[in-house]
């Protein structure tokens, strides 16, 4: 196969993607879909959630290292099996990338073309005091973008992302630019 393996306390599996925070403040994996057998996955999730470093090794020879930001959010796993095989599928993600969270910080996942300033906007609509108005959404994306407070993930695979924090004059930013008439709404919802 062509694809990362993933080695951990002697046991393989397989990368599918994985998402991850290189800056120069953090190096942390926010995302990882795997596939082997159960056992292997299931002592992979276990290094990880107890903060054990675990090697990715990729197809051109380099090697990525994973391993949680334990210190900003629990993780959870889905496992399915894949139907006709012996191999299982995890998704290892953290609880700050349901939307249901109420964490002011947040991750945003999606796959490619997926629409982030809108997913943002609904991320938002729970999390802010003041309304917001999704006509909005573009606005408030280069807004974030502008401001450092979105922090693009790299990865491998189809999976995209953004980890989201530090928005804390949000409030502030929406009502001044209401109030210059940046932002607006007519009688008929529109922007």
């Amino acid at each position: 196969m062509n694809v990362p393996i993933i080695h951990a306390g002697g046991v393989q599996a397989y990368a599918d993607s994985f998402l991850r925070q290189t800056d120069n403040y953090n190096e942390a994996t926010w995302m990882v879909s795997m596939f082997g057998s159960g056992v292997a996955l299931q002592s992979i999730y276990a290094s990880l959630l107890t903060g054990r470093a675990v090697d990715c090794f990729m197809p051109s020879g380099k090697t990525v290292t994973f391993a949680l930001p334990t210190w900003r959010s629990k993780f959870h796993s889905i496992v399915k099996r894949i139907p006709g095989q012996v191999f299982r599928h995890m998704v290892v993600y953290p609880e700050i990338a349901m939307q249901r969270s109420g964490e002011s910080h947040f991750v945003l996942v999606g796959m490619e073309g997926t629409d982030f300033p809108h997913m943002l906007y609904r991320y938002l609509v729970k999390r802010v005091e003041v309304p917001i108005h999704k006509s909005w959404k573009q606005w408030m994306w280069s807004l974030f973008r502008s401001e450092e407070w979105l922090h693009k993930l790299s990865g491998y695979g189809r999976l995209r992302g953004y980890v989201v924090d530090g928005y804390w004059s949000l409030d502030t930013s929406i009502t001044e630019a209401v109030r210059t008439h940046q932002l607006g709404v007519s009688n008929d919802g529109e922007a």
